[in-house]
């Protein structure tokens, strides 16, 4: 993987963080050390907004990956540079199915929304992109 889209996934692991602040300075208004129950006061504009942009970045670099990697001779998609690119494929996909599953619980109605897995599956596409960069 080139160096422009490490540099383009660390800024949506830095995203993806960001939301998981944003949930859990949210937690710790509640003056609890556990999830609270769904509530109306958690403004989730923010978090949705950050995990759309790390979304649309981890596509971009997963879809530029694949390009690179179709690019390549059968040798080269055979050795070491091929394995690596679809290491990073693997990864970048493993990253965007946990976004997606972060997404749709955010968007969950208030009294389905649970708080828990979305920071879950954040944490989760956080890991995945760790193993690249």
């Amino acid at each position: 993987m080139n160096q422009a889209r490490r540099k383009s996934l660390q800024k949506a692991r830095d995203d993806i963080q960001r939301a998981v602040n944003l949930i859990w300075a949210f937690i710790e208004s509640k003056d609890t050390d556990t999830y609270p129950e769904p509530n109306p006061a958690f403004d989730r504009v923010p978090v949705i907004t950050l995990i759309t942009n790390a979304m649309g970045i981890v596509e971009g670099a997963k879809d530029e990956e694949q390009d690179y990697f179709d690019n390549m001779s059968e040798s080269s998609q055979n050795g070491y540079k091929g394995e690596a690119a679809e290491e990073a494929i693997s990864y970048m996909e493993d990253s965007a199915q946990a976004l997606d599953n972060a997404m749709d619980e955010i968007k969950a109605e208030d009294a389905d929304l649970d708080l828990e897995v979305v920071d879950d599956a954040l944490n989760e596409a956080i890991e995945q992109l760790d193993n690249i960069l």
